[in-house]
């Protein structure tokens, strides 16, 4: 989703065994974004440092303690910044899943078609009224 609650971007699904970094690369969502203008945010344990690094693109991930017991002041302003927009994350996650197609198992009639459903029901969520007011953004 984009910084003001829109879903901008829904990868295919895959049904093998796949990991969210070869998701994340496949898509080639990097190559859409602007260098030194955008940023992601991911959640811990998403691997995507050095193709960032590589790509300009700010990444914003939550501090990790590591050897440290506490986080330094900065770290945890930081990562109470990404908890705070971690939220409307799982309020838009939560409005495409109120959809009773989404609660139902994929059957095989459904699985061609489920990319462009699950599409179809983005756009949906999109025309809700925003998450966020015009001075959130």
């Amino acid at each position: 989703m984009d910084p003001c609650g829109v879903i901008s971007y829904i990868s295919d699904s895959d049904g093998g065994r796949i990991s969210d970094k070869e998701i994340f690369k496949q898509s080639g969502i990097l190559d859409k974004l602007d260098p030194g203008r955008d940023a992601i945010m991911v959640d811990k344990g998403f691997d995507i440092e050095i193709e960032c690094l590589e790509a300009h693109i700010k990444l914003h991930i939550p501090s990790k303690l590591g050897a440290n017991s506490q986080l330094s002041p900065e770290e945890s302003l930081l990562t109470n910044e990404i908890a705070t927009a971690r939220v409307h994350v799982e309020r838009v996650i939560q409005r495409m899943k109120l959809w009773k197609i989404m609660k139902d198992k994929v059957t095989l009639t459904t699985l061609p078609y489920y990319d462009d459903i699950v599409k179809i029901l983005a756009a949906l969520v999109n025309l809700k009224p925003p998450l966020l007011s015009a001075d959130k953004f």
